[in-house]
């Protein structure tokens, strides 16, 4: 745990010295948990704004918003809503690895990729149309 307060968690494995890999948001009312965004490093903040422009041009809206304890992030939502998030920099901690004295039972050493999985009557893509966000230019 690198940060908790009464309404935010943000967690990273041990491997890891960005400031955070996943946050937990207190829930308000009724209904179920959800995933509110996925987010991504990428190399530095021009990045962002190549991503900016390249999503432009693909017709979706993208947006720079604020995070805590990261720089510059773009926020967009994909072909069938999911939303995401890319940033290049973020406060860093101490990588825990080598601490081997504070280590007990089994750790997450590192968190390394996500899969999402769209429930029935969400967005969907029509059958056999694939997304075109892998021709992003590096």
């Amino acid at each position: 745990m690198t940060y908790a307060d009464a309404d935010t968690l943000c967690l990273r494995a041990l491997e890891e010295s960005g400031h955070h890999s996943i946050v937990f948001e207190r829930k308000t009312g009724e209904g179920d948990a959800l995933a509110k965004r996925i987010a991504f490093r990428v190399f530095e903040d021009d990045d962002l704004k190549r991503g900016a422009d390249w999503f432009a041009a693909q017709g979706i809206a993208a947006e720079m918003v604020e995070r805590p304890f990261q720089g510059p992030t773009l926020r967009v939502s994909d072909g069938v809503g999911v939303p995401l998030e890319f940033c290049a920099t973020m406060d860093q901690s101490e990588n825990r690895m080598r601490r081997f004295h504070t280590h007990a039972g089994g750790k997450l050493a590192f968190l390394d990729h996500v899969q999402v999985a769209l429930l029935s009557g969400g967005p969907q893509r029509p059958r056999g149309e694939r997304s075109d966000l892998r021709r992003c230019p590096a």
